[in-house]
């Protein structure tokens, strides 16, 4: 599900204990470890000043089976574009404990001059 609760909904912390259970020796500390700092660069993302104080900003972390269903679909559009490359980076998402896309959404021209 993409994130866009903006800065209200980032300061919301609801998932801070289940965020907080790794224990040394733990079979999943990796796994919990990594998607906890994709979570946190996420809030970084939601919550980092934005330009004219607009929130365009939509997120998700991906983790566990979702990697491989995001891989699979990177080769197919490889594939089916002619684009190169797509393979090659699809392995490393496979190899990666997680991911987190970063993207924006309803986006408006703000018609700032920086007077530059």
């Amino acid at each position: 599900m993409w994130r866009e609760e903006g800065l209200a909904g980032a300061m919301q912390c609801a998932e801070a204990p289940e965020m907080l259970h790794l224990t040394a020796g733990s079979p999943n500390v990796m796994e919990s470890t990594l998607r906890l700092v994709a979570e946190l660069m996420e809030l970084s993302a939601i919550t980092a000043p934005k330009a004219g104080g607009k929130d365009y900003i939509v997120t998700k972390v991906i983790a566990g089976d979702e990697l491989n269903t995001l891989a699979d679909a990177m080769v197919q559009y490889g594939q089916q574009s002619g684009k190169r490359n797509f393979d090659r980076d699809a392995a490393g998402v496979k190899a990666a404990g997680a991911v987190l896309l970063v993207g924006i959404k309803d986006a408006r021209p703000l018609s700032l001059n920086c007077g530059a």
